[in-house]
């Protein structure tokens, strides 16, 4: 009978520690490689959480952006959450009335990309503000009220669970915290994930009401400087290898030799990229100080699902973080 109880509490504890993982893309085009389909099956990653389009505003008119392609692409035995990111100017000055209009045509959108592919999770992303934050969350709970079957979410930034009495929580079903991209751009620490930043917000995550689904980091870019100004932020690097003859390397930076231009983007002599990454090292560290402010981590995603992402953190890598949060 002893024997029988320890198993039984040895395989709840096993059932209660069951981690989901699950990645975000967020290209406009989708396709995915053999590389990130032979991850998601290792990793038995069912779930994709996939950018539809971003909503803007431009000269007070409301209009989507980057709006998926191929969606059609994607094979049945992945389930999918749409994601719609909305920028905080969206919600400035806005009326009610455009509110529920704004609600029924994002609706009718994201329902136009899926066609005829079942979902039952949908998503927002916006940095909502203590001025906007009002605005935001009507459009939360109007649209809830297109189909009460969906789950909806947001993801949430750090400032917002540090200062949640000032910028309020959102009316969905859970949130999706961003850990990343918490401090400003600069160009002599790692601006996607730094200790230092993220060590200033930790200790609230206890005292936050939602839910909370965990997003980490996996991406690099290129911050493009001028006379130490940011001028642009890049995702693709091959510009690096394409381009090497047109640089200077030291360590992480590089700095343009003459002048060019690629994918519309004019390179000044004098110009410095500075690459930045995110390894093994950095998100162990950091699941060890998220795993004393918050125990039970259900799900964890990566930000964002792309095979030169997956070159220098893979499965092996991405197992051994999930570990942590056992």
């Amino acid at each position: 009978m002893k024997k029988v109880l320890i198993l039984f509490l040895v395989l709840f504890y096993c059932k209660q520690k069951e981690i989901e993982l699950s990645f975000y893309f967020w290209k406009s085009n989708f396709y995915l490689s053999e590389i990130e389909k032979k991850t998601l099956i290792e990793l038995n990653s069912k779930k994709i959480f996939i950018k539809f389009f971003d909503v803007d505003k431009e000269s007070e008119e409301i209009i989507p952006k980057a709006i998926l392609t191929s969606f059609d692409k994607l094979e049945n035995n992945f389930q999918f959450v749409p994601v719609i990111y909305i920028t905080n100017r969206t919600w400035n000055n806005l009326e009610k009335e455009k509110i529920k209009d704004l609600c029924e045509k994002i609706y009718k959108k994201i329902h136009l990309i899926a066609k005829e592919k079942k979902f039952n999770e949908i998503q927002f992303d916006s940095d909502w503000s203590k001025k906007t934050k009002d605005n935001f969350f009507y459009f939360l709970e109007e649209f809830k009220k297109f189909n009460s079957n969906y789950k909806i979410s947001t993801t949430i930034r750090l400032h917002q669970v540090k200062y949640f009495h000032i910028t309020g929580i959102p009316p969905v079903n859970e949130g999706y915290l961003m850990f990343y991209n918490m401090g400003k751009l600069n160009l002599s620490s790692n601006s996607i994930l730094n200790e230092t930043d993220y060590l200033n917000y930790t200790d609230s995550l206890k005292k936050y009401p939602l839910k909370l689904n965990l997003i980490l980091p996996i991406y690099s870019w290129l911050i493009h400087t001028r006379n130490d100004k940011i001028e642009n932020l890049i995702r693709w690097q091959n510009v690096l290898e394409l381009y090497k003859e047109n640089f200077v390397q030291d360590k992480n930076n590089f700095e343009v030799k003459k002048d060019f231009i690629y994918e519309g983007i004019f390179f000044k002599e004098r110009d410095v990229l500075k690459l930045e990454s995110i390894n093994e090292i950095d998100l162990l560290k950091a699941c060890e100080v998220l795993t004393k402010k918050i125990r039970n981590w259900n799900q964890i995603l990566f930000f964002d699902l792309d095979e030169s992402n997956l070159n220098r953190l893979n499965y092996d890598k991405i197992i051994k973080i999930r570990n942590c949060f056992m």
